[in-house]
């Protein structure tokens, strides 16, 4: 017949497709993973922001930051042992919340301080 080596039109397209079929796959999967990528450092941020306001609250110091509210209410922390003689333990302390907000994404951090 006429062929001397090469390939046809058909063949030469059905391999453009297979090889763009994989390439518009692996170019979703980088772009999954970069917003990933992104959006774990978005969420460290705002664990570290929140970590960050409860540790200068806890050493005594003022905190402000934008997105961050902390909130401070005297709280009793109770324990209560069952048995034969019930026993509770209450220690009186301060309640520390620590929540970031920027919209996107939250971050809470509670704490129990005692004043005793």
């Amino acid at each position: 017949m006429w062929r001397t080596g090469g390939f046809t039109l058909i063949e030469v397209l059905v391999a453009l497709s297979i090889l763009s079929i994989i390439i518009a796959s692996f170019t979703l999967l980088f772009g999954a993973g970069f917003s990933g990528i992104f959006a774990g450092g978005h969420r460290s941020k705002a664990q570290y922001t929140a970590q960050e306001g409860m540790e200068t609250v806890l050493s005594g110091h003022e905190y402000s930051q934008e997105h961050v509210d902390i909130t401070t209410e005297p709280a009793d922390f109770s324990l209560v042992f069952p048995g034969e003689i019930t026993n509770t333990i209450t220690v009186p302390g301060t309640g520390i919340t620590v929540r970031y907000d920027d919209g996107e994404r939250t971050v809470s951090l509670v704490t129990f301080v005692s004043t005793e």
